[in-house]
């Protein structure tokens, strides 16, 4: 360890390409495209890369051009088949956000302009089709619903007609930790495809484990006195979502406990799939302080006297109702049954 580094404290990276521009990079002897290699390796720890600053970064150094994209191929085995597919490292559709979307395209087709910027990637070198989408994904899938089922639709058939023109490309090699970090990044800059509670509660599975492998690096151990400070200051520079301790910490222990208790993945699909995420007034941090909350007082109370799995039922079903949008609507149909049940009565 460095003479200038505090014993057990995490060493500060400068970045591979400190003082190199896109441009030396081919000269330089840095491997850019080493699979393992991550933002911070890159362009270092103290380089304050976030929003539009890191997606200008790694368009710069990973660009692939700009090629337009048209929405179906025909490849030798079948007639036609999709041109473009989700990343996996892209995260779960919402449904009622490419319903939305699908909905639009039916009334007044859609704007590849204002509807948000595309980047792809070929998925090797031989850049072949089908092509990966890091961005675009609820209206690539909105896009290919409204063509399987309106495709006479005018507003339908100009979009398909018309592909994606000019679409901008990143290399097939780069590095996945640094494709997923731009995915990421870019969602946060729209209010539908922005970051939502679920993709707040998964990055707090990532940071726990990257700050685990942290200390292992460095031999940082919880009987440091600064320990909490650093997991902190950790916390606060690696994270895209968190600028506070609390919210982190309440967003951590609520997904293990939902881990623990195996309703995680049957949670997430569910919300996915019902919940409004177009919606303006749904904060994660509050919807996961109304979650947290529930979950301490219902395991709190239960888990002495109850298994854990019908612990865990119960849990998977309060929780659904502390998504405010969600609420409403649950609130609405209750009420249109009720007056349905009045008005049969009357």
């Amino acid at each position: 360890m460095k003479a200038d580094v505090e014993p057990d404290q995490p060493h500060r990276s400068k970045g591979l390409l400190k003082g190199i521009s896109p441009d030396q990079v081919a000269s330089s002897g840095v491997n850019i495209y080493d699979p393992n290699l991550t933002v911070e390796q890159l362009w270092g720890e103290d380089a304050a890369l976030s929003g539009g600053a890191l997606l200008d970064h790694v368009l710069a150094y990973y660009s692939d051009g700009q090629k337009d994209i048209p929405f179906f191929y025909t490849p030798s085995e079948i007639p036609q088949a999709r041109a473009v597919v989700k990343s996996p490292l892209s995260r779960e559709l919402q449904e009622s956000t490419v319903e939305s979307y699908k909905k639009r395209i039916f009334l007044e087709s859609i704007s590849q302009v204002a509807a948000g910027e595309p980047v792809f990637k070929f998925r090797t070198t031989e850049r072949k089709f089908p092509i990966e989408s890091g961005t675009w994904n609820h209206r690539l899938e909105a896009c290919y619903r409204a063509m399987s089922e309106q495709p006479h639709n005018l507003n339908v058939s100009s979009v398909m007609d018309r592909g994606l023109r000019s679409v901008k490309l990143v290399h097939p090699d780069i590095p996945w930790q640094i494709w997923e970090r731009f995915i990421n990044v870019h969602n946060t800059f729209h209010r539908g495809s922005a970051a939502n509670f679920l993709e707040y509660m998964q990055e707090t599975i990532k940071i726990e484990a990257s700050w685990e492998h942290e200390c292992l690096r460095t031999g940082l151990h919880s009987h440091n006195p600064r320990y909490k400070s650093y997991y902190r200051d950790f916390v606060m520079k690696t994270s895209m979502f968190f600028s506070e301790w609390d919210p982190f910490r309440k967003a951590l222990s609520l997904t293990h406990i939902l881990i623990k208790f195996k309703i995680w993945e049957e949670l997430k699909k569910f919300f996915n799939s019902t919940v409004d995420f177009l919606n303006s007034d749904l904060d994660p941090n509050a919807v996961i302080a109304c979650m947290h909350q529930l979950t301490l007082l219902i395991t709190g109370n239960l888990q002495k006297y109850w298994k854990q799995e019908h612990t865990g039922i119960l849990l998977s079903h309060a929780l659904r109702h502390c998504v405010q949008p969600l609420v409403y609507l649950m609130r609405k149909n209750t009420q249109n049954t009720l007056n349905s049940i009045h008005y049969a009565g009357s």
